[in-house]
């Protein structure tokens, strides 16, 4: 029985949304001596991305303090169970890492991601709308009184 390409039905019926997708590509040592995970530049996909359900966190083994999301599409990601760091994929402004796939590529030429959102990758105010912070000099100490025969609490 051949279906077709499903996501490319599916995609005639919901209107497809444009997401980014960047590939892990190893490790690399930044200024301060650390091993870091290294990325590929980002890549543009049309595809589909809905919100997991929160009925379903639970059975998907999901962190509930972590946004998760499904994204559909005709590219191939690799989830943190293949590699030491996942491929990662930009949706509205945050970064969400590759959980697990559900592989139809091969077989119908697209994949199911499930990704979490990574928090520190989140994209923040640009720094120049953002207030500059007041230094305010640390005050002089008071001084210490000194402590005679006659102390009144």
């Amino acid at each position: 029985m051949q279906l077709g390409n499903l996501l490319e039905a599916a995609l005639s019926l919901l209107p497809p949304v444009t997401f980014e997708y960047r590939l892990y590509r190893g490790e690399t040592v930044n200024d301060f001596g650390i091993s870091v995970p290294s990325y590929s530049e980002w890549m543009v996909c049309v595809g589909m991305v809905q919100p997991v359900e929160a009925s379903q966190y639970q059975d998907m083994q999901l962190d509930f303090a972590k946004r998760a999301i499904n994204v559909w599409g005709s590219i191939d990601l690799n989830a943190i169970d293949v590699q030491d760091h996942p491929d990662q994929v930009r949706f509205q402004g945050r970064v969400f890492n590759t959980e697990r796939c559900t592989d139809w590529l091969g077989y119908n030429g697209w994949h199911c991601f499930v990704c979490t959102e990574d928090k520190r990758w989140r994209e923040s105010t640009p720094t120049s709308v953002m207030p500059t912070p007041s230094i305010v000099p640390n005050p002089e100490p008071e001084p210490i009184p000194e402590v005679g025969g006659n102390v009144s609490w």
